[in-house]
């Protein structure tokens, strides 16, 4: 507000006057101003946050595999022979895993004889497909050194937490502990993970 001074002429206060206006009215346009500036950055700041509760819920994924070659098995119990893990993103709690493995074994011994290698797949040390004694390969027989081949794959959904690992691994036992113990370099085991994190 501007105080004319005292010896001010009359004529000055209509000038006076006009300026104090214009000073209300401009303090008035910034108040209103300043007002909507902070509305809008509230409501801007509830659209950033929706976004990014949106963004949190959308589906993540993850994916790994991992081959050995040159394997052997020469164990009656179940040996891992391949293995690969994923990490649970933040902010997800359950996943849809898809795994799949296999794995050839050549029978350098018993001409095709020898009962042929059993194998399993463990996700987190779970059976996956759940079937507890394994799965028997297929022999291409006719042959003098028997090659043994398995497929497996199995689907589940788990409940998981953020920052841990899903693993998965195909393992082997033989009942003929001669027949597969030799590391040939047509032998390998593999392992596939696939994982959509909710």
């Amino acid at each position: 507000m501007i105080i004319p001074p005292a010896n001010a002429p009359v004529e000055m206060m209509p000038w006076v006057r006009s300026v104090n206006q214009s000073i209300r009215d401009n303090a008035d346009a910034i108040a209103r101003l300043t007002s909507d500036t902070n509305n809008n950055l509230k409501q801007l700041n509830g659209s950033v946050e929706l976004l990014g509760n949106q963004i949190r819920a959308l589906p993540q994924f993850g994916a790994a595999s991992s081959t050995v070659n040159a394997i052997n098995a020469n164990s009656s119990s179940f040996v891992t022979k391949a293995s690969t893990s994923v990490v649970v993103p933040a902010n997800k709690t359950t996943a849809v895993v898809s795994v799949s493995g296999g794995l050839a074994l050549l029978d350098t011994v018993s001409g095709g004889v020898a009962a042929p290698p059993i194998g399993r797949m463990l996700v987190n040390g779970a059976l996956l497909p759940n079937i507890t004694s394994g799965i028997p390969a297929t022999k291409d027989s006719g042959a003098a050194n028997v090659n043994n081949v398995l497929f497996i794959a199995g689907a589940s959904t788990i409940t998981v937490t953020p920052g841990s690992s899903i693993t998965a691994e195909i393992q082997v036992q033989v009942f003929h502990l001669t027949a597969y113990a030799a590391n040939s370099a047509s032998n390998y085991a593999t392992v596939a993970l696939q994982i959509t994190f909710t």
